[in-house]
This record gives C-alpha cells, sequence and structure tokens, in this order.
C-alpha cells in the first residue's frame, strides 16, 4: 500500500503500486485542512498532520488525524497549544513525535490518545522529524542536528 496527503484534506492510496488511486473519506477534507505529512507505523496504524487552510498559517489551526484501519476511517486527535504541523514519524504503534510552528514538538507514548509538548531550544518552524535507526550510517556515525534526552528536551548535535 502507498499513501499520499495533500491539500483540502486530501488522502490517497494505492494497493497496486500506482495504476488505480482511491481517494479516502476524511474529516479534514470538510474542514478545509492541508496536510503535509503522513506517517505508518504498521500496515493499520496511520497518522497525518497539517493546518486549517482557512486560517492564516501564523494563526493556524494544526491537526492531527489518525487510523487504524489502514485509512477505513479517520479521527482527529488533540494536543495543545494547537500550532500547524509540518512532520510526524513513530517509532511503534504507541511512540510518536510530531514538529511544526514555532519549534514545537509533541510527543504520544500511547498511539495518539495524548500528546505533550516538548521543550526545544529553537523557535523557527520545524519542517522535518526522523528517528534515526539504530546501527545506521546516521544513526551511528553522524548525529542529527536537533535530538532529544529522555524525550524531554531538545539540543543541537552532541549535546542532545
Amino acid at each position: 500500500m502507498v499513501v499520499a496527503a495533500g491539500e483540502r484534506g486530501t488522502i490517497v492510496q494505492t494497493a497496486d503500486g500506482g495504476v488505480t488511486w482511491t481517494q479516502q473519506d476524511t474529516p479534514a477534507v470538510e474542514g478545509g485542512m492541508d496536510l503535509y505529512a503522513l506517517h505508518f507505523a504498521n500496515s493499520s496504524w496511520g497518522w497525518a498532520v497539517g493546518y486549517e487552510s482557512s486560517l492564516s498559517k501564523v494563526d493556524g489551526k494544526g491537526r492531527l488525524l489518525h487510523t487504524r484501519d489502514a485509512g477505513v476511517a479517520w479521527s482527529w486527535q488533540t494536543y495543545q497549544p494547537s500550532v500547524a504541523l509540518y512532520a510526524v514519524t513513530f517509532a511503534d504503534s504507541m511512540r510518536g513525535w510530531a514538529a511544526g510552528q514555532q519549534g514545537r514538538i509533541f510527543h504520544t507514548t500511547d498511539g495518539g490518545t495524548t500528546w505533550a509538548g516538548i521543550p526545544t531550544c529553537c523557535s523557527h518552524t520545524l519542517y522535518d522529524i526522523a528517528i534515526p535507526l539504530l546501527g545506521s550510517p546516521l544513526g551511528t556515525a553522524q548525529p542529527p542536528p536537533l535530538k532529544t534526552r529522555n524525550n524531554t528536551t531538545w539540543a543541537y548535535g552532541a549535546e542532545g
């Protein structure tokens, strides 16, 4: 399965390598929400993030969508403060992170039922977030530019 997301809450998926695509029904379509990233922790559980495009990016209302059935149904998840989100990643179906406006990073340990803000060292918009794989060149030879210590504080480079 391949899934793509975009403007006005659009989520499409293909199960045949891209020969045919099906648009999924999401509550984000009605809200005019632009989706910037999505991530599936397994073949069923996935998340999409973005902001409501009817509002300005500066005052945008960020949103998180979640599916437990490979995109058949999507539902909202909440976090505070609501800022535009541009990235989401999960280590497994329970532990995930979302990043976005004002240097904000949010973390969940319960599959997104609750999200907590994590203090960062910057106030610039974050457009991506990744978890380097242990044993990979990125995970062992070179630290990511912004990393966490115990999922609570963030620092640049080797200080994290």
